[in-house]
């Protein structure tokens, strides 16, 4: 094999290490993304029925703050423990404590944002329809 020969062989060894390399990483950033949104989206549902089951035991009260939500004992068959995993659940969604049960009353799915995930997140929007009826039939 000559010198040119073996050089190329190398350049070529180079570009598929580069490119394997590049896969991968593409691979685990994408992996971690759907990671990521999963566990959001699960805090956002959870969230969503503690919402809803605040609402309907408060006669369509929004709680003021997160210690409101303490009180309540957490959905069944959730991912997260009720209040322990209350900070984990913070890092993946907001809750806007200001909102108004009188305008969420008149929101579509489409339009809420009182509730909104930090990062990606899968959709969501069954849940959000069953906490605006909840506030519309707890007036």
């Amino acid at each position: 094999m000559s010198f040119w020969q073996k050089r190329g062989a190398c350049v070529v060894l180079v570009v598929i290490s580069v490119l394997a390399t590049v896969v991968c990483v593409s691979a685990y950033n994408a992996a971690s993304w759907c990671l990521m949104a999963e566990r959001a989206y699960l805090a956002n549902v959870f969230v969503l029925e503690l919402l809803t089951e605040y609402v309907s035991a408060n006669k369509g009260a929004w709680p003021a703050s997160w210690e409101d939500l303490e009180k309540l004992p957490g959905p069944e068959r959730a991912m997260f423990r009720w209040p322990e995993d209350k900070d984990e659940i913070q890092r993946y969604v907001s809750i806007d404590f200001a909102a108004d049960p009188q305008k969420l009353a008149q929101q579509s799915v489409d339009q809420f944002a009182a509730v909104q995930p930090r990062g990606p997140c899968y959709p969501y929007d069954a849940k959000i329809g069953a906490l605006l009826e909840a506030v519309r039939l707890s007036k």
